[in-house]
């Protein structure tokens, strides 16, 4: 996704799109999969019904002209927002068939609920009582397959991920339709068949996020079956051994066109690195690549690990924003901070200080692995603390006893050794200015980490004081 300024409601946009407490998902007779919310005390009312039967009227009757169209109908609390999106080679006259025979399954299938999702093979309906974010959203997402085996399963896997990467880089690369196809000789009797789609408002590096999101899951996905295609409300992808879409042979591209197509595949080859200890992902963009002393972690992968921010994974909330403990697919712990909308924090002056901070590296720092933004999504990966923070066990009465005279001594000095590093020995003299027992966090040993540098202030060269034109911390 773009890095662009938080806007407090689209984050609660998302936030509500990630916190479907209930989904039906199902598969209608008409080889469309769907997902409908079910969230409680959130039964759509009769007017939202009606203006919804309204909003499916109008994206009927545009269908027809066009192949992409976003609306809303209705007026607060009852307004719906609404889209559809036809495959890039479908013609006008089956769009509009297609809208129909979606919309008037979804109807029935999420009938009463305020927000759903419905894929046909050459459409998506979307509809929702809360405004559909421009950018990203990978979740709800299917993915299906073909019903036969592949005879050549080995030859086909690579063949696959040479050809999304390629038709990924000609879909992200000065396509404004955000479409491609892509056919590549796959033995000497059957070619392979790849396309993928990005819905058009949507950034070029949103959009090669997502669809190569889309592809990793597509890759796990598809076990080595004759096709298959990844859905969800942003982006799909779609392979197989037969010619399923139309389509005009491209123009021939030129020498400059060649060369980035080339890079950009190569991008995505490259873009993958090791996290922690053994897990590995794909990066998502350029500068990604080139930020190796600081990761970025795919929104999907943070968004995995701690099983969409649930209440249950949520460890506790400070001035920053909740945080969250997630479990990578290699088991390795982490602790997930999620930027609270309340936060002022600029992004430019945040990636400045967080960059910084990811060189420190001292036994007694909690270690910060990386960081991830997608939109007005920020999030900060930590090594997990199992022990929780310092107050957990300093101002409960029940728990305090596990801290004796030595192992306070211990904690004592092990803060000491934090601060003298973070003062004089780290190349940047570091003043934390909000350090107290609810950002110490303990190891498996009950070693102390410092952690939390949102207030921290840095001083640089021979400098020693500084002003400041408000009281933050303790």
């Amino acid at each position: 996704m773009p890095i662009v300024i938080f806007s407090a409601s689209k984050t609660i946009h998302l936030l509500h799109l990630l916190s479907f407490l209930s989904l039906v998902m199902s598969q209608s007779p008409e080889n469309m999969p769907f997902h409908c919310s079910h969230l409680p005390n959130n039964t759509a009312s009769a007017k939202f019904t009606s203006n919804l039967q309204r909003l499916f009227q109008t994206l009927s009757e545009v269908a027809g002209k066009d192949a992409y169209n976003k609306t809303t109908e209705g007026r607060y609390p009852d307004k719906v927002y609404g889209l559809y999106l036809c495959r890039g080679d479908v013609n006008n006259e089956s769009c509009g068939e297609c809208v129909d025979l979606a919309t008037d399954t979804i109807q029935k299938d999420c009938d009463g609920t305020k927000e759903a999702v419905i894929w046909s093979d050459k459409c998506m309906v979307r509809y929702s009582d809360r405004s559909l974010s421009p950018n990203s959203e990978t979740w709800p997402s299917n993915c299906s397959t073909h019903r036969e085996n592949s005879t050549e399963p080995e030859t086909l896997r690579k063949t696959v991920a040479k050809s999304l990467k390629e038709v990924i880089a000609m879909a992200t690369l000065n396509n404004e339709s955000k479409y491609a196809t892509h056919v590549v000789n796959f033995s000497s009797k059957h070619k392979l068949y790849s396309l993928v789609q990005c819905i058009p408002e949507l950034s070029t590096e949103d959009c090669r996020a997502c669809l190569t999101s889309a592809a990793t899951s597509i890759l796990r996905c598809y076990q080595d079956k004759k096709g298959a295609r990844f859905l969800n409300p942003s982006c799909n992808i779609r392979f197989e051994l037969y010619p399923f879409f139309t389509s005009n042979p491209p123009p021939a591209a030129g020498p400059n066109e060649e060369r980035a197509i080339s890079r950009e595949a190569q991008l995505l080859e490259l873009g993958e690195i090791q996290i922690g200890s053994h897990y590995s992902y794909i990066l998502r963009e350029e500068k990604q690549v080139e930020s190796k002393e600081f990761p970025l972690f795919p929104f999907d992968l943070t968004v995995e690990a701690t099983q969409h921010f649930s209440d249950e994974n949520k460890l506790g909330e400070g001035g920053f924003g909740p945080v969250y403990k997630g479990v990578l697919a290699d088991g390795q712990e982490i602790a997930v901070k999620r930027l609270s909308r309340t936060s002022g924090q600029g992004l430019e002056e945040f990636m400045n200080e967080v960059t910084v901070i990811a060189k420190l590296q001292h036994k007694n720092l909690v270690r910060l692995l990386g960081c991830c933004l997608r939109g007005n999504e920020l999030l900060l990966i930590y090594e997990y603390m199992p022990n929780k923070s310092l107050d957990f066990l300093l101002f409960d009465s029940t728990r305090n006893g596990q801290l004796d005279w030595e192992r306070r001594v211990g904690i004592i000095n092990g803060i000491a050794r934090g601060l003298l590093y973070l003062h004089e020995d780290s190349r940047l003299k570091i003043i934390h200015r909000d350090l107290k027992a609810s950002n110490i966090l303990l190891d498996h040993d009950m070693n102390p980490k410092i952690s939390d540098f949102g207030m921290a202030r840095i001083f640089r060269g021979n400098q020693n004081e500084a002003n400041t034109n408000r009281v933050v911390g303790t």
